[in-house]
């Protein structure tokens, strides 16, 4: 009774201690080897949230980076075909001019080149009247 006592009972209390604080140990162990992947796992989600966000910012930044372009590329357009239009216009306006100066230019030398057709004209009559008169003389 004593004897079995010391020599039965606590030796299987003692090893049922053991068996029952290594068990505890190795659920403790499981239970934090748990806990630190479920603590990596909520790092990982706040990092790709924080992740989405980045990238949600710099997407807007590139759409409107991509706007003021468009907007530069239109304002730049429409200043080349304001300046071409000007450029034409003051070329036609240009063109205009030297075409009125080189009508009235012609206008004005109508009558002189009348005056000389007919001087020239009366010149070779007089000329061959004076020839004809010279072989009859």
């Amino acid at each position: 009774t004593k004897a079995c006592y010391l020599q039965e009972v606590i030796p299987f209390f003692k090893t049922l201690k053991d068996n029952f604080e290594s068990i505890q140990k190795a659920l403790t162990k499981e239970v934090k080897e748990m806990k630190d992947v479920f603590e990596e796992l909520e790092a990982e989600v706040a990092q790709y949230a924080v992740d989405r966000k980045h990238d949600a910012i710099e997407l807007k930044n590139l759409l409107i980076a991509n706007d003021n372009l468009i907007a530069e590329c239109l304002s730049q357009e429409v200043f080349c075909v304001a300046t071409n239009s000007e450029l034409n216009v003051a070329r036609f306006t240009d063109m205009h001019v030297a075409n009125t100066t080189a009508e009235t230019r012609c206008l004005a030398l109508e009558p002189e080149f009348a005056n000389l057709h007919e001087t020239k004209n009366q010149d070779n009559q007089t000329e061959l009247i004076n020839y004809f008169s010279k072989l009859e003389g």
